[in-house]
């Protein structure tokens, strides 16, 4: 069973009868997606929102050997990825109204949301039961942070 994707050519090589053959090539394409190896990270790793402000996710899709899925024929929204909210203490807070905008160009599973509560917050992302590595994002709200800061109170 082949573990890596890509173009794989098979040589031949039997030096007593003098052979020497590479005509076998085959190509193998990635597994489906398994979400305990895929990624997920901030766009632009910002993790800074004011509320109100639309928050952009990315999900690196891998299959079960860790490799990357650039696109599939798979409606995105069909691979069921729960995004949660909690406070840093672990109580909820909320469950996003996440809108998928499905693959950008270099291959990653594109998510956003609108921020709609302050603190700080942690950012949770599972498909199939099952967490995705980064998860959870740590994300404030950038406006609670300023007006800390202008009253020094800061922790």
């Amino acid at each position: 069973m082949p573990i890596m994707v890509g173009l794989f050519n098979l040589i031949i090589n039997d030096d007593p009868f003098k052979v020497l053959d590479s005509s076998l090539h085959f190509n193998v394409s990635p597994g489906r997606i398994h979400p305990s190896v895929c990624a997920v990270s901030w766009m632009g790793l910002m993790n800074e929102f004011e509320a109100g402000e639309k928050a952009t996710i990315l999900i690196l899709p891998k299959d079960a050997f860790g490799n990357n899925i650039s696109s599939t024929n798979e409606d995105t929204s069909a691979f069921n990825f729960a995004v949660s909210a909690s406070y840093e203490n672990g109580s909820v807070a909320s469950v996003p109204n996440i809108t998928y905008l499905g693959w950008n160009a270099v291959g990653f599973i594109v998510m956003e949301f609108v921020v709609m509560i302050a603190g700080n917050l942690l950012l949770h992302v599972e498909g199939e039961n099952q967490t995705l590595n980064g998860s959870p994002l740590p994300f404030e709200d950038l406006l609670m942070f300023q007006i800390a800061w202008q009253t020094g109170n800061t922790r």
